[in-house]
């Protein structure tokens, strides 16, 4: 059924002037600042009566002026916003959980058109002979640069296994393909021998998922690279020597689904350490128990899967240790930062370098919402916004002061 939204036009200000760029307010006060990165800055503002569930927003580009205004109406009122530096399109996902056995969502593309729609979820999971959506759990959403991905798990219990669906969108006709990956073994997972599916990398090509697995007496980060339309390519399985790692929680600094799923049920995600596909390459980082500190794998010139880094800033021997492993992403490369009992370092990773960074001044909150404050030295509580490549900022502090943003240089 064809669904007519009608879309009034707010008409927005935005001027340079001084040293600064100001915009002004549109059909609501705005609440939310979040960069789309490559694209600019989008201000968001949602019914101030909370009579409707409408959010209006707009994009600032990076010539510092707002290139359009829109309003989308969301199913439900607690949509997520998933927006990614990998793709040309943002989406308003209203359901984290089937209604109807449907998702529905908004897309919107870089020129802000919207698409209204949603895709049947009952239907993927009868190809494999399953019936029952609401006993699906959603675990990641991800824009990736051709297709919006869902990562479903079913448990089944009689079995001992948990079935992981992923349901791939491309982006440029919301055609719905689906993939049955590997089964988790609830057994293997209890037991410390089998990790979670934690999201690795997309490129145009290629979107993979990866887990920690031991299989033959040896521990191995093993990769399931699929196509945008859900078509399984060849796996990579990656031998890790003399491996000892500590389970540490999987951050995420990207607004995708899991951030607001970890966010709705209290969790978070434990796991051996990260995968990493980037610029067609497989990499895999860790918190390293024996050496307690960050060691990052991959290929060395030789095609042969070695450690990458020297082991740095190494934490004091304890009888527990409070780890974590955060991937920050950007178009072409990666930050991966370690804590390990609150000793932290981090590093850039290209497609053919390892470089160490500092660590000490992130701030993950801000990093979520705006990638590019990692740009900037002064890596406070402002927001960053780049006009024609000079950073402008914004103290989020005042985001409900006022009808009007004003960023400074």
């Amino acid at each position: 059924m064809k669904q007519i939204f009608f879309i009034q036009i707010v008409f927005f200000i935005s001027f340079i002037s001084f040293g600064q760029i100001e915009v002004t307010e549109g059909k609501f006060p705005f609440n939310q600042i979040i960069e789309w990165p490559g694209k600019g800055t989008l201000l968001l503002g949602n019914d101030p009566t909370g009579r409707t569930d409408e959010i209006n927003f707009n994009l600032l580009n990076h010539q510092g002026e707002v290139s359009w205004n829109r309003s989308v109406y969301p199913k439900s009122n607690n949509t997520s916003l998933i927006v990614s530096g990998m793709s040309d399109y943002l989406y308003f996902v209203d359901d984290l959980k089937p209604v109807n056995n449907h998702i529905r969502y908004n897309q919107v593309n870089q020129s802000g058109s919207i698409v209204p729609t949603k895709f049947d979820l009952l239907k993927v999971i009868r190809s494999y002979r399953y019936t029952t959506p609401n006993d699906l759990e959603l675990k990641e959403i991800v824009n990736t640069p051709k297709a919006l991905v869902f990562y479903f798990q079913l448990p089944v219990k009689d079995k001992g296994i948990i079935e992981n669906f992923f349901v791939t969108i491309t982006h440029h006709n919301n055609r719905v393909y689906h993939y049955q990956g590997p089964a988790s073994d609830m057994t293997l997972m209890k037991e410390g021998k089998e990790g979670p599916l934690v999201f690795a990398g997309a490129d145009e090509n290629t979107i993979c998922f990866s887990r920690y697995e031991y299989s033959d007496k040896k521990q191995n980060a093993r990769f399931y690279p699929f196509s945008p339309k859900a078509e399984p390519i060849s796996r990579n399985t990656m031998i890790i020597p003399d491996f000892s790692p500590i389970l540490s929680t999987i951050q995420e600094v990207s607004l995708h689904g899991s951030h607001y799923i970890e966010k709705e049920n209290k969790s978070t995600v434990i796991a051996e350490g990260k995968g990493i596909y980037m610029g067609g390459k497989y990499f895999y980082a860790v918190n390293d128990a024996k050496d307690r500190c960050l060691k990052i794998y991959g290929r060395d010139d030789n095609g042969k899967y070695v450690l990458l880094n020297k082991c740095e800033n190494v934490a004091e021997a304890s009888r527990k240790y409070k780890a974590s492993l955060a991937i920050i992403p950007f178009r072409d490369k990666a930050v991966i930062v370690s804590n390990i009992n609150d000793n932290s370092i981090a590093y850039e990773l290209t497609d053919n370098k390892l470089e160490k960074v500092a660590s000490e001044t992130l701030n993950f909150e801000i990093l979520q919402k705006n990638p590019s404050s990692f740009k900037v030295e002064n890596k406070s509580a402002n927001f960053v916004h780049f006009k024609e490549g000079l950073p402008y900022f914004f103290d989020l502090k005042n985001i409900k002061d006022g009808n009007k943003v004003i960023f400074k240089q």
